[in-house]
């Protein structure tokens, strides 16, 4: 018997096997899932499908909240230039809190084939008892309340992805393009100018804010009034007084901020089974298991 010669085959089977093993290793990425979609402030984003190191990301860190940005980062393939994949952590601070909960929506969407989230929720111990709810989610027919913003409804016609139009070439274009807004105050009459607020502005105002009160989300888009400059032509904004400001004036302002800026909820209010009082607002998006069922709730 050449033994030799069997030695050699046997070498060059186990190299084969060695060899098949590693391309199918190394096309485990080439399974991810991917979409464009359209953000709610009309562009286009490239999203890719989780994978198990974004839920490394997700169950790694103390404050899920504080992962998102780089799950988002891992998953956003681009921000409407296509040619602009180097994408870093500041650009997905600059998305406006709205769209990212409709990315984080539909990259979960295309992540799981299953369109629903089951949900066990345990509420604390009650009369000896510990009351466990399960609730479902369907995805598809919760996202339908999702809002575009106001300049989306007046683009007029555009490409659409999935029923969304999609406007501008990149979200800095977006974002430049309606960055401030205007309305007069119906009580006092003042002319006031607001801005859209990014995440990132929201992290930044919420830094130094000790006391979120009812007006946070009002300030966070720094309203302004102007008043002219002595001996000039030129005005100067001044931080609207929103504590000074008459009832009707801070609803009008409040709800004209609603009413120009996206909206995506994505909370779920569980009912006590015992309680009518006592529920509990859940925001899906926050929830590793949203994203990874498996891991529970």
């Amino acid at each position: 018997m050449n033994y030799g010669g069997l030695l050699s085959s046997i070498f060059c089977i186990f190299n084969f096997i060695k060899q098949k093993k590693l391309i199918k290793m190394a096309n485990f990425k080439s399974f991810r899932k991917k979409k464009s979609i359209a953000t709610l402030t009309g562009v286009e984003v490239g999203i890719m499908s989780a994978t198990g190191m974004e839920q490394e990301v997700l169950t790694t860190s103390d404050n899920i909240e504080n992962a998102l940005p780089q799950f988002l980062l891992n998953c956003i393939e681009y921000l409407g230039d296509k040619k602009q994949t180097d994408l870093k952590l500041e650009d997905i601070r600059q998305l406006l809190p709205a769209d990212i909960n409709k990315i984080l929506w539909d990259i979960r969407k295309i992540s799981v084939s299953k369109n629903f989230v089951s949900i066990k929720y345990e509420f604390p111990l009650h009369n000896n008892k510990r009351p466990i709810v399960d609730a479902e989610v369907d995805l598809d027919q919760y996202d339908k309340s999702f809002k575009v913003a106001s300049w989306v409804k007046e683009g007029g016609e555009n490409k659409l992805i999935d029923g969304l139009p999609v406007i501008y070439n990149s979200y800095s274009e977006m974002l430049k393009a309606n960055q401030f807004h205007k309305l007069k105050l119906p009580d006092c009459g003042v002319d006031v100018r607001f801005e859209i607020a990014t995440q990132s502005r929201i992290d930044h105002i919420s830094s130094f804010t000790k006391k979120k009160g009812s007006n946070f989300q009002i300030s966070v888009h720094s309203p302004v009034y102007f008043e002219k400059v002595k001996n000039s032509e030129n005005e100067k904004p001044i931080t609207l007084p929103l504590l000074d400001l008459g009832t009707e004036d801070i609803e009008a302002l409040r709800q004209k901020i609603r009413d120009v800026n996206p909206d995506a909820d994505t909370t779920f209010v569980i009912q006590h089974p015992f309680d009518s009082g006592n529920v509990q607002q859940l925001n899906l998006v926050s929830m590793p298991a949203f994203y990874f069922p498996s891991l529970g709730v």
